[in-house]
């Protein structure tokens, strides 16, 4: 989805004048049938034509950056294979095949005294999964690293 705005305008001028009048009470003008077969030749149709140019070109651009969006990702290791890895995130995640996730040993959770409540979690690096299946909720990998992973490890993105 994208949006963008532009201005058109057409190099000629108008050699006639606008016609209105009042007929009982009544105003009434020229209109401008823009599904005409000569629109794009009018000045208005000119103005028009451009402007629809520039806002193309405009969209296109923005288009080729719709791709680029990262999606953050954290889940867990659901279960381990060898080095097939599950994890509990899928594609109402935003999780896709091909996806490359970082995979992290917890070793500290700070929490709150007073509460019990999981502030922040301190990880170190173990190793790296390639995301090979995608289901709605969990999706299965490739793991590679120098320690094995184990139920429990955090993925992230």
């Amino acid at each position: 989805l994208a949006a963008g705005e532009a201005r058109g305008e057409s190099k000629r001028t108008s050699k006639g004048a606008g016609a209105a009048f009042l007929i009982g009470g009544v105003f009434a003008g020229g209109a401008v049938d823009m599904t005409s077969s000569n629109f794009s030749q009018t000045i208005i149709g000119e103005a028009v034509m451009e402007a629809c140019d520039k806002l193309a070109v405009d969209i296109s651009g923005k288009a080729g950056q719709a791709g680029t969006r990262q999606v953050e990702i954290e889940a867990r290791i659901a279960d381990v294979n060898g080095n097939t890895v599950i994890i509990n995130a899928g594609s109402s995640a935003g999780v896709q095949a091909g996806d490359k996730l970082e995979v992290h040993r917890i070793s500290r959770q700070i929490k709150d005294p007073a509460t019990g409540e999981v502030l922040d979690t301190l990880s170190d690096k173990i190793g790296e999964m390639v995301i090979t299946q995608v289901r709605e909720k969990i999706s299965t990998g490739a793991y590679t690293g120098s320690t094995p992973a184990k139920v429990g490890d955090m993925v992230r993105k």
